[in-house]
């Protein structure tokens, strides 16, 4: 009977500590998961302002297209006019039609600049905060996390778009795809690569 005894007594201690371990990794799974959503949740307001962003450049840089292809009309009209009676009010429509291009110009300068700057402000999320929340869940629970949606919709918004890439001077796809990998991996390289091309 007496050997018996002590291993009675530990059995229940081994089981005390065993639902310890798991009421911290439920608390600890239960934070990292609160942290994720919140940060999936601001990277959904970035994604938001950047595609935004991105349509405000596309639709700027058509008006200049536009203002361009005026100027252009103007400077013909006057160089085809055989009366010289209508030379005042066509070199009238080309001062019009230029200051309407520098107009146009000076809107898609803004819009580029915002739209650099909503860009750099969802890559740094993408590939700090955000991966980090993406990482610390993952090492709790690997089948907690979805980062199949984080990108969703931002490729499309920005591919075909010439005045972001432009604005950009990369492919912007690739940099954002390579910026998911490296959250979703918990491998930093990809996000390394994703902030130097944000730069």
């Amino acid at each position: 009977q007496n050997p018996a005894a002590p291993k009675n007594d530990q059995t229940p201690k081994k089981k005390d500590s065993e639902s310890t371990d798991d009421k911290i990794h439920a608390l600890k799974l239960a934070d990292a998961k609160a942290e994720f959503d919140k940060q999936k949740a601001e990277l959904g307001k970035k994604k938001t302002a950047l595609t935004t962003a991105a349509t405000g450049l596309n639709s700027a840089a058509q008006a200049v297209q536009t203002a361009k292809n005026g100027v252009d009309d103007a400077k013909r009209a006057l160089a085809q006019n055989k009366d010289k009676k209508n030379v005042n009010s066509l070199k009238d429509a080309l001062n019009k039609a230029d200051a309407a291009l520098k107009k146009a110009e000076k809107v898609q300068e803004k819009k580029s600049a915002a739209f650099k700057d909503a860009y750099k402000n969802f890559m740094e999320l993408l590939t700090g905060d955000y991966a980090k929340a993406v990482n610390a869940l993952t090492a709790l629970d690997e089948t907690a996390v979805n980062t199949a949606d984080t990108v969703a919709g931002v490729e499309e918004a920005l591919a075909d778009n010439e005045a972001v890439k432009n604005a950009l001077n990369i492919v912007p796809s690739a940099t954002i795809q390579q910026g998911n990998t490296g959250a979703t991996k918990q491998g930093q390289t990809g996000a390394n690569g994703a902030a130097a091309g944000a730069k």
